[in-house]
């Protein structure tokens, strides 16, 4: 995987404030290590699941709130209906369908504020901290599942990604 360097301090408050985000510390120590991977890396951090640069991530989140001021006041009441629950949500580690890990900076941390959010089945798996998440990506490489020569999509290792992660995580509900 292509690394970026870490980002600074004073590069993490600009990017806050041109962007009118709220890190919290986890995210900012996390930013700090590594400024996500090259967005035209073709490559995942873990799984399927990328680990996109803090600014393209809020250039997104900027871009679908223009698209929103832009859209009709019925495309607005939809997206509030069905996605405006994810307004806070700060996308660590996409998956490009949708699904992934976030931090709801907005959330109560002994509510689950880091989680992996599944969109189809409305599942949730909600983690006590980014440390307990990364240390569950860190067990399940060591475990082999994320090497490149296994078939991580297959059902074994899908199950076996899941027990793993649930050994790191608070629970499966809000």
């Amino acid at each position: 995987a292509s690394l970026r360097p870490g980002l600074s301090h004073d590069e993490l408050v600009k990017i806050e404030s041109k962007y009118d985000l709220r890190l919290t510390k986890e995210i900012r120590e996390l930013y700090e290590w590594h400024d996500g991977l090259s967005v035209d890396s073709g490559t995942s951090f873990f799984g399927i699941h990328q680990f996109p640069p803090l600014e393209h991530l809020a250039q997104s989140r900027q871009a679908m709130a223009q698209g929103l001021s832009d859209a009709t006041g019925l495309q607005r009441g939809v997206y509030w209906l069905l996605c405006g629950h994810r307004k806070n949500w700060i996308e660590l580690f996409p998956d490009g369908a949708g699904d992934g890990y976030f931090v709801d900076p907005t959330r109560n941390p002994n509510q689950g504020a880091v989680f992996y959010n599944f969109n189809e089945t409305g599942d949730y798996q909600f983690y006590p901290t980014l440390s307990s998440l990364m240390m569950a990506i860190s067990a399940c490489y060591e475990a082999g599942i994320y090497d490149d020569s296994n078939d991580a999509a297959s059902i074994s290792a899908i199950e076996k990604e899941q027990t793993i992660h649930q050994e790191f995580s608070a629970s499966k509900s809000p």
